[in-house]
């Protein structure tokens, strides 16, 4: 099934889920309230000892039996450098950490992979309504990392839960290593409390883009502004060395030029949601073509997009844009 829940292992506070399943709670629950709900289960690390009878370094990721699945099931095997983070502990973290109601909460599979998500300030401009919910994934596979990061999507099941990720606009992996829980503590507290804190300088921010109208002749002036090709480089070298630098720049020319017919597009009407009052023919449009062009262009390590979108260049392009179009565009 396309929802792929464990045995309807579901929890939501007041909104059904589409696929219909697991426990609809009229009364707001914390995380190991609401698990306590939906049929508990246990995640254990076995030793793993070869047919002479010797014990390995290796362990294997046990879900322990439940009564709708009376027999112990394997989800991976790692080595001894892995540290667990167990169902009810996972919801214990969270409750010590956000200790705010939560969402939703599911397994998915035959427990492998637990999620839960909690409401964030939702913003509304000129109609354009935008939830936001804070979404934390830890998988038992031996393989993945646990995942804290913030989408439009509600997530309820495997699909939404992988178009979410998809749309994150801010996510942290998290390796099964020394400090899980501490990583884990620090990275749900910190985009928890940002959202937060920007929450109102946001919705602002976007009142005031959505206000901006853009005529059509100035949009493709404005996008060159967003993404300037860089000067070609200063003839004052050897030719294998100048040969180096001009490819180089040629690289970084295309790859502009390529941002630029994309951002072009999505504002154009092929973006998500820019035919809102809010969206068509504004900066608040733009900007939102912009976001959505930095979020989701390919790229070669699929891992380092949440980090870069944080901390490199595609945040960098996203806050040059809101600056650019802040100020009405073309300066």
């Amino acid at each position: 099934m396309s929802d792929n829940l464990f045995n309807e292992r579901f929890w939501s506070y007041r909104q059904p889920a589409w696929h219909g399943f697991g426990y609809i709670s009229d009364a707001p629950m914390g995380a190991q309230e609401a698990f306590s709900t939906i049929t508990p289960y246990s995640v254990s690390l076995e030793s793993l000892i070869t047919a002479s009878g010797n014990l390995t370094s290796y362990r294997a990721i046990v879900r322990d039996p439940v009564p709708d699945d009376p027999q112990p099931v394997i989800f991976g095997i790692v080595g001894g450098s892995y540290v667990l983070v167990e169902p009810q502990r996972f919801c214990e973290i969270y409750d010590d950490t956000i200790g705010q109601p939560i969402e939703t909460l599911g397994a998915l599979g035959k427990g492998e992979k637990l999620f839960l998500s909690t409401k964030l300030p939702s913003w509304s401009v000129k109609g354009d309504d935008l939830d936001n919910y804070l979404i934390t994934l830890c998988p038992y596979d031996g393989v993945s990392a646990i995942l804290v990061f913030i989408s439009h999507v509600r997530p309820v099941c495997q699909n939404t839960i992988r178009l979410a990720r998809q749309q994150s606009t801010e996510v942290y992996r998290i390796i099964h290593g020394t400090n899980v829980e501490t990583y884990l503590e620090t990275w749900m507290s910190g985009l928890y409390q940002r959202a937060l804190s920007r929450s109102e300088h946001i919705q602002l921010a976007l009142e005031t883009l959505a206000d901006l109208q853009i005529q059509e002749a100035q949009v493709p002036q404005i996008i060159d502004e967003i993404y300037p090709i860089p000067p070609e480089p200063i003839k004052n070298a050897p030719p294998e060395i100048m040969e180096k630098r001009e490819a180089e720049w040629e690289w970084v020319r295309k790859s502009v030029l390529r941002s630029r017919n994309a951002v072009q597009a999505l504002f154009s009407g092929l973006g998500t949601g820019l035919d809102t009052p809010a969206t068509k023919g504004t900066a608040y449009g733009l900007f939102q073509a912009v976001a959505e062009w930095e979020n989701y262009r390919p790229t070669s390590n699929e891992d380092s997009r949440g980090a870069n979108i944080l901390f490199g260049d595609r945040g960098r392009q996203i806050e040059r844009a809101y600056s650019i179009l802040e100020k009405g565009g073309i300066r």
